[in-house]
């Protein structure tokens, strides 16, 4: 997320008043959520292609495991 400030910063996109990195702080935090939403998303949709009823429970806990691990949670 820091990278992304900095990026840019450089490309001189932000940075010229100090309401400008006021505003992209949230905006950086919304893309990066939005980032991490839809590669979970994609995760579950690719775990549970061709996969049995019986037992997609089991697979959809494995993947909540996994985002928990991604995300630092476990």
């Amino acid at each position: 997320m820091v990278g992304l400030v900095l990026l840019l910063e450089r490309a001189r996109l932000i940075g010229r008043t100090p309401m400008d990195s006021v505003l992209v702080w949230p905006l950086a935090v919304v893309a990066s959520m939005t980032v991490v939403a839809v590669a979970a998303v994609l995760l579950a949709r690719f775990a549970l292609r061709g996969t049995a009823s019986e037992h997609r429970a089991a697979v959809l806990g494995a993947v909540a495991d996994v985002v928990r691990a991604v995300r630092g949670r476990r």
